[in-house]
């Protein structure tokens, strides 16, 4: 048997030795011949029989049984359309692992809150499951998590993005999870009602006698509730909704929705229709703020109800659970200033969650990779917000600039051209007492090799500022940014950033 690997990152590394585990002798395609493939060409050769790096792979078609993509790869690859053409079948790298997997299985996706709902449904899961492996877009790859083709687990929980999504056709999930839609990634779908499409085809994948999980405090879900209703019926499965603090529950949407979770003074109430059963799970102990981290929990407390946790189990997930790297991550403080690194917030709604987790004088640094988005949502939250100040940097610096000013607001505003010169700024603008947001409101591309880096230098710019003067100097900072860099191991994550 013959296998091809589209996209050499570390899913595809993993991807590759998963098939050669499988019998398969794999060959690998990527159509960056960039520096870092090329230094990691004698792990490569340890996996895969040929490498084809930015040279064509069609000399394999004639006997190719299987191509795989990497996450990220698009369906519209050259490579990928002329092997369906052939007849070759084609799996994303997330359904070659899940079809191998006999355990159950939680998928969750969404626009924001994806990474730290599938962390927080594994803490969960792991109270009354034992042994849940978390993988997925989340930087760990499904494949990697098997040995000599098994899968030695009792649980796998995987965060879906939509690019991987878009190549997962049967239904393998126990448990699929819609936590959210607003806008992203219009310069891969066009048009925002593609990719919310994209994000609604998830529940699809729900197996018969699983569950699915929407957002019915999201304006998107409920457009295509009518449409979500159908799909479980016809599919077989449950369909459960939760609405978070300050939303209001309608509840001609118990008519879909047999299964719903509200915020109450009791904690979340989870209420079966036809029922009299009603659970109530207390978190009032959480470690992650913010609203929209509650709706995460809620999500996640209702897969751990699906799964069969009791609620001690769960409040004893939810308790110990930490804020996860990147996402409000608390990085530190310096003459009186907190910092927050949420580089993971790459789309404008996931700062606008950010804003709304703190109180107080602020100063937001934004802008980045521009991947389509208007920044209307961003301005009016930051014009809303009293004592608050704005740093721009990257691509969509003047884009975020007009909407600002459209927004009406009429804070101070400035233009760094580096990371390091964004925080000197932030520090001028900031009081004793008041908080420095890092929240991009856009993907890294532009300046960094992925959020992950952008975040780590973020952290070691900060954690370095308590040994410099307090001159402030570009100089001092610039040194910084470069000590940064040496220290930071570049790391390759999926795309859906």
């Amino acid at each position: 048997m013959r296998a091809l690997v589209i996209g050499l990152g570390r899913a595809g590394l993993a991807a590759g030795r998963l098939l050669s585990d499988l019998g398969y002798e794999t060959h690998g395609y990527d159509r960056q011949e960039n520096p870092k493939l090329l230094n990691e060409i004698s792990d490569l050769s340890k996996v895969f029989t040929g490498l084809f790096l930015n040279s064509d792979p069609d000399e394999l078609f004639a006997d190719l049984d299987l191509m795989v993509l990497s996450p990220g790869v698009p369906p519209t690859c050259g490579p990928v359309v002329r092997a369906r053409q052939s007849g070759i079948r084609v799996l994303g790298e997330a359904e070659l692992c899940l079809a191998r997997i006999d355990c159950p299985k939680v998928g969750i996706t969404g626009t924001n809150g994806k990474t730290t709902t599938t962390e927080l449904t594994g803490a969960l899961l792991r109270c009354g499951m034992g042994d849940v492996a978390v993988c997925g877009n989340n930087g760990q790859p499904i494949s990697g998590f098997f040995s000599n083709g098994k899968f030695p687990w009792s649980c796998c929980v995987a965060e879906m993005s939509s690019f991987m999504i878009d190549v997962l056709d049967r239904a393998l999930f126990n448990v699929t999870m819609i936590l959210n839609m607003t806008p992203d990634h219009l310069d891969r779908y066009g048009t925002t009602e593609e990719y919310y499409r994209s994000k609604i085809a998830f529940v699809r994948r729900t197996a018969p006698g699983g569950t699915a999980i929407v957002n019915l405090g999201c304006p998107a879900t409920l457009g295509f509730l009518p449409e979500l209703g159908k799909l479980a019926f016809s599919g077989g499965f449950t369909l459960a909704g939760f609405v978070g603090a300050g939303k209001k529950w309608d509840e001609n949407h118990l008519s879909v929705c047999s299964k719903r979770a509200v915020l109450t003074e009791a904690g979340i109430e989870i209420f079966t229709a036809g029922t009299d059963e009603t659970i109530v799970v207390k978190p009032w102990k959480r470690r992650i703020p913010g609203d929209h981290n509650m709706e995460n929990i809620m999500a996640a407390v209702l897969a751990g109800q699906a799964m069969g946790l009791s609620c001690e189990q769960m409040e004893q997930g939810i308790n110990s659970f930490n804020a996860v790297e990147h996402r409000l991550e608390p990085a530190g403080e310096f003459m009186g200033v907190r910092f927050i690194n949420d580089s993971k917030g790459t789309n404008e709604d996931a700062t606008v969650k950010a804003l709304q987790a703190f109180e107080g004088p602020l100063t937001l640094i934004a802008g980045g990779y521009d991947k389509g988005a208007a920044f209307t949502d961003l301005a009016g939250a930051v014009a809303r917000r009293s004592e608050t100040a704005v740093v721009l940097m990257g691509m969509t610096a003047r884009k975020i600039e007009d909407s600002l000013v459209s927004s009406g607001y009429g804070g101070p505003i400035s233009m760094a051209q580096t990371l390091s010169q964004a925080i000197d700024m932030a520090m001028r603008l900031t009081p004793c007492g008041g908080t420095v947001l890092f929240s991009p409101g856009c993907a890294s591309y532009d300046m960094f090799r992925d959020f992950e880096e952008r975040g780590r230098i973020f952290k070691a710019l900060v954690a370095d500022l308590s040994s410099q003067d307090n001159s402030g100097s570009q100089g001092a900072i610039d040194m910084i940014a470069a000590s940064a860099r040496s220290k930071v191991k570049l790391v390759e994550t999926s795309h859906d950033q």
